[in-house]
């Protein structure tokens, strides 16, 4: 996409002498706007960021003056890509109005990189209308505002703030958006979007999937699609990030990818297809990379899960699983308590382990399958870890295999269960596959798959103990808090 260059920049009030030839200078174009409704009109106009004078925090009047201003625009200009600067006057006051001005632009309800904020620049220099063009220039707002995109909802009565101001950004070359919910996913961005974009000659483009999401974690997904997958896991085996319409607002940003053809999630692949090949091709393809640079660690794995938020490492998070637990008790009496659970794991001495790159997050929505070709392609990669057990993966789809069934699909029973999830889980097992003959041949086949980086067969059970409890964390689920009570009492007899 060929993004404009936004070069308006808009100062409230009259602008200082001189000003507009040094911001000419830099290739911007300064010029006053006389009131907020002028500010909000250039933020929708494009303008590359707005400047706002301040002059004395101990005025009570230039308070609300000011409150009133930022509550106007803040939000309005940080939608729409539009830096706000606000210019404070080197006064003998300068410390008390920089101390004012940050608490009066802080949003108490959120962390500090979950918002974008105004620039609070002190204007103590010499040339301070050159230090604020640079401050412009260097500020990359991204596309702007397209004031004419027409949507259409699909299964959806409204698209939530501010997604139709990100969309018409992201989308600055189309005019017409067709935008549908995507279901079934677990990302911490909960608005995820089937996207078909068409242009004034209704040239439609390939389909998009667009996540919106806070900040933060759209930052962290985004940066680690760069450094660990884009040049690690070949390119037919996850789709295409689009960088440039990965537009900011103020608390939120879109994740623009294309959305992949002729492929349908490996929940519903299994429904129908025996899995062992497209599994092997998980391994052999997306995966492959990955674990065959693995090297050799020794792992105390219990804190190892707890570093990368699969066992609980705060008091808040071991209280949840409580539920879990006082269902097990439903099942069986002798079970341990959650704090014995995770002593019990703790306690476990250092294994041997391979250690490798892992997506973090391998269940069966994160994995596509390719009707035709059978190829495995994944999604969702914010919780892609740089070291990880090569098990890390394995043991998470193992678990969501087991567990995390689609509605009206019928549950293992306990017996099953049983049996799945006694150690060591990588030897042979005898199960009646029955009504989940797919689901349990899937489970067979990734054991296989990684028993091939396994030192220690302790690694895989241990894993696996470890990705049931944060099932039972997150889900509440008694059943899944059983089987990691047998793992774990099997492993401290030994």
């Amino acid at each position: 996409m060929r993004i404009p260059e936004r070069v308006v920049i808009r100062y409230l009030g009259s602008v200082p002498n001189g000003w507009t030839e040094v911001f000419q200078n830099h290739s911007l174009q300064l010029g006053a706007a006389p009131d907020v409704p002028a500010l909000i009109k250039a933020c929708d106009d494009g303008a590359r960021a707005i400047i706002v004078p301040f002059q004395n925090s101990q005025n009570s009047a230039s308070q609300r003056d000011f409150v009133k201003i930022n509550n106007a625009i803040g939000e309005h200009a940080a939608n729409r890509g539009t830096l706000v600067i606000v210019a404070v006057a080197n006064t003998a006051m300068l410390r008390n109005d920089l101390l004012w001005l940050t608490t009066a632009t802080t949003d108490t309800n959120a962390r500090e990189e979950n918002y974008v904020r105004p620039y609070i620049k002190e204007l103590d220099s010499p040339h301070p209308a050159a230090e604020l063009a640079e401050l412009c220039r260097r500020h990359h707002p991204g596309p702007q505002l397209n004031k004419n995109t027409a949507f259409k909802r699909k299964g959806m009565r409204t698209i939530p703030i501010p997604g139709e101001t990100l969309l018409s950004r992201a989308f600055l070359d189309y005019s017409k958006l067709t935008v549908s919910p995507l279901h079934g996913g677990r990302s911490i961005a909960k608005d995820v979007w089937h996207v078909t974009a068409r242009d004034g000659n209704r040239f439609a483009a390939t389909p998009f999937v667009v996540k919106m999401g806070p900040l933060e974690i759209v930052e962290t997904e985004l940066n680690n699609f760069e450094d660990m997958i884009m040049d690690s896991v070949p390119f037919p085996y996850r789709p295409p990030t689009i960088k440039d319409r990965c537009v900011s607002g103020k608390t939120q940003r879109l994740l623009v990818t294309k959305f992949i053809a002729d492929a349908v999630e490996l929940e519903d692949y299994i429904l129908k297809t025996e899995p062992t090949a497209a599994v092997n091709l998980l391994f052999d393809g997306p995966l492959s990379n990955w674990r065959k640079q693995s090297r050799p660690e020794r792992m105390q794995l219990a804190l190892e899960y707890a570093k990368h938020w699969v066992l609980p490492s705060l008091p808040a998070d071991l209280a949840n699983l409580n539920a879990a637990f006082l269902g097990a008790q439903r099942i069986v009496k002798d079970i341990l308590d959650p704090s014995a659970m995770l002593k019990a794991l703790n306690g476990l001495p250092k294994t041997r382990v391979r250690a490798c790159r892992a997506h973090g997050d391998l269940h069966l929505r994160n994995i596509f399958v390719r009707q035709f070709s059978g190829e495995a392609m994944l999604i969702d990669f914010a919780r892609c870890t740089g070291q990880a057990p090569s098990t890390f993966d394995p043991s998470t789809l193992d678990v969501a295999l087991a567990f995390d069934l689609p509605s009206g699909q019928p549950n293992f029973t306990l017996e099953a269960l049983g049996r799945l999830y006694s150690v060591p889980l990588l030897g042979t097992k005898h199960l009646v596959s029955g009504r989940y003959k797919h689901r349990l041949a899937a489970i067979k086949q990734v054991r296989k798959r990684a028993a091939e980086l396994v030192v220690d067969t302790r690694e895989y059970d241990i894993s696996v103990a470890c990705r049931l409890l944060w099932f039972s964390r997150k889900f509440k689920n008694p059943t899944t808090y059983f089987c990691a009570n047998r793992i774990v009492k099997d492993l401290t007899k030994k």
